[in-house]
């Protein structure tokens, strides 16, 4: 019950063109965004778990992907999420559940 009435409210609250409940959502994606540039970073970097070399002698892996780009990708994504949601939880906290 409460959480339709928190639902419901989110979805009545205004957030600059849209609602709460919008800003909500693209503060969501914003984090899916940076989770999977990172985890794609990740990889074609070669740091999944269970990767290592004994000697330099070893196969050598070269990235197939920019990491460098995917990098900035993920913390631009970061950045996103961070100020948006700042802004929700500055405009959340006066709000009275309907």
């Amino acid at each position: 019950m409460l959480t339709r009435r928190i639902q419901a409210t989110n979805h009545a609250q205004p957030f600059d063109e849209a609602t709460l409940a919008a800003a909500i959502t693209q503060r969501d994606m914003f984090r899916l965004r940076q989770q999977a540039y990172t985890a794609i970073a990740e990889s074609a970097a070669g740091a999944e778990k269970g990767f290592f070399r004994i000697s330099r002698g070893e196969i050598r892996t070269v990235p197939t992907m920019p990491v460098a780009d995917l990098r900035r990708q993920a913390d631009a994504a970061a950045s996103q999420w961070r100020q948006l949601d700042a802004r929700i939880q500055s405009i959340n906290w006066p709000v009275e559940v309907r």
